[in-house]
This record gives structure tokens, sequence and C-alpha cells, in this order.
């Protein structure tokens, strides 16, 4: 398996080389970084992050959870075009005070299913 994506947090190495990190728990970092970054929190694309720290504190219905899901995968599509995200592979619950979901997503390259869960 060969998945390359930048290191986080540690992205410029001393000499000032970018680090890469390999592997499936890269790319889930990567995902899960960008599904919590807040709208419009990336300068020049206020298009990039979901509202998913907002709406946590709105009334948990059916409508709301479905809204989030369709933010994650409309970011996913468009951010990373190495995967493919439906509907049915985001599930999305409150918890108390907290958010949790837990995503599945097709990897092109891989011609294989991986998943990742979010807590916010």
């Amino acid at each position: 398996m060969k998945i390359t994506t930048f290191s986080f947090p540690d992205t410029f190495s001393n000499d000032g080389n970018i680090n890469l990190k390999n592997g499936v728990n890269a790319l889930n970092q990567n995902l899960g970084l960008m599904v919590k970054c807040q709208r419009p929190q990336l300068r020049g694309d206020p298009t990039f992050g979901t509202d998913i720290l907002n709406q946590k504190f709105q009334q948990n219905t059916a409508i709301l959870r479905s809204c989030i899901k369709d933010d994650i995968i409309i970011l996913t599509e468009r951010y990373d075009t190495r995967v493919l995200m439906g509907n049915g592979d985001v599930d999305v619950s409150f918890q108390g005070d907290y958010f949790h979901g837990k995503c599945r997503y097709y990897l092109k390259s891989e011609d294989s299913q991986f998943g990742y869960n979010i807590k916010v």
C-alpha cells in the first residue's frame, strides 16, 4: 500500500523539507482534520471545512444529521479526489455534548474500503 500524504502537525522538517507520511492512518488523520476545520477558516477558500462545531449546538434532528452527512461527503469529494464516499458511508450521532461520526470511504488507488471516526 503506497498512500502518501502530508504529515500533520509536523509538516516541515528542520532542514526545510516537507515531511510526508505513508499509509491509511495518515490519510484518515488528514480527512478527519479536514472535516473538523470550521468553515471559513482557510483563507482564500471559504467553502473548505464544515459547520459541525456550530451545528452540534442545534436541536438533534434527522434533518440536522442529514445536513452534516452532506457536508462531510461534499467536502471529501471536493478536496480529496482519491476517495469516494456515499450517503450510506457516513453515520452521525450526538452523545451528550459530543458529535460522533463514523465514515467509510472507497480508496480508488487501493481498490479497498477504509474508515475513520470523528469526535467533536
